[in-house]
């Protein structure tokens, strides 16, 4: 017996648009010169969350785009990059594109292939860049706090 997903397509869309609505108040929260660790791995917890039920249904595009913003958010709860404020701005551009596809993809109209690539380019530039730099700790959290 196999269970067919797509009975359940109308929930997993009503609960991928709260978690970006989520994401986007917490990024909102967050300060620039002092981030809270705990509210950064909330975070990543609902885009980790938002990218695994969109594979579940297929979205694969949606899952690689919340990869790519995962990525980044786990280099700054790290200690790998300093957060700064264009940081932010990318996060939030990648939550509304994140939102158009969703859109796209519920209303069966065509994603902004462009848009999407874009803000994963974006995304990745910064992330990149926290990867090739020699690794410095920006005192986000002691070892200790994240189970090292």
């Amino acid at each position: 017996m196999s269970l067919d997903i797509s009975r359940f397509r109308h929930i997993y869309f009503a609960e991928a648009q709260q978690r970006l609505s989520t994401i986007e108040t917490l990024l909102l929260e967050l300060d620039v010169d002092d981030p809270d660790i705990e509210l950064l791995n909330f975070i990543i917890h609902e885009v980790n969350s938002f990218g695994c039920s969109s594979a579940l249904f297929g979205y694969t595009d949606l899952t690689d785009a919340a990869h790519a913003l995962e990525s980044l958010l786990a280099h700054v709860w790290g200690g790998d990059l300093p957060f700064r404020s264009e940081m932010i701005d990318t996060m939030l551009a990648a939550a509304d594109v994140l939102k158009a596809q969703l859109h796209a993809h519920r209303d069966g109209t065509p994603i902004d292939a462009a848009a999407v690539e874009a803000i994963r380019a974006r995304l990745m530039t910064m992330t990149i860049a926290a990867m090739a730099a020699p690794h410095a700790s920006y005192g986000l959290f002691e070892p200790s706090q994240a189970g090292l």
